[in-house]
């Protein structure tokens, strides 16, 4: 596995688990939908990790789902990972902005935390 395929992949399971804390799920074909039920920040729908077959289909129950809770209709992904979403959204009539993924590799100048041994990472990622 190349190196830019791993920090992808840790990436992506981060934001998988970072909604998690805040949102509760449902799984809708092979998106994973992230509902806050109320308070705070509205969440997205996004690829489940190690699925496959991201339909037009797919993408439209995902968006009425997100109708039917009054949450917004939108998707994230990396691209990379799941190529077929972009091209599946975008066929259901929703607008695709891509934004690079940023990843501050060295920590050159930072303050360490007592009790944090981690990278510092920060992205911007696809939003449908």
């Amino acid at each position: 596995m190349s190196a830019d395929l791993d920090l992808l992949q840790r990436i992506d399971a981060y934001l998988d688990a970072a909604p998690r804390t805040g949102a509760s799920t449902e799984t809708i074909g092979p998106f994973t939908l992230f509902v806050n039920a109320g308070h705070g920040w509205r969440y997205y729908a996004r690829p489940t990790p190690g699925a496959a077959g991201h339909s037009t289909d797919d993408v439209r129950a995902v968006r009425q789902r997100q109708r039917a809770l009054a949450q917004p209709e939108a998707f994230e992904w990396i691209g990379e990972l799941t190529p077929g979403v972009g091209s599946a959204v975008a066929d259901d009539g929703m607008r695709v902005a891509e934004h690079p993924l940023m990843v501050l590799a060295d920590r050159v100048g930072s303050v360490p935390v007592d009790g944090v041994d981690a990278p510092f990472t920060s992205g911007a990622y696809g939003r449908g």
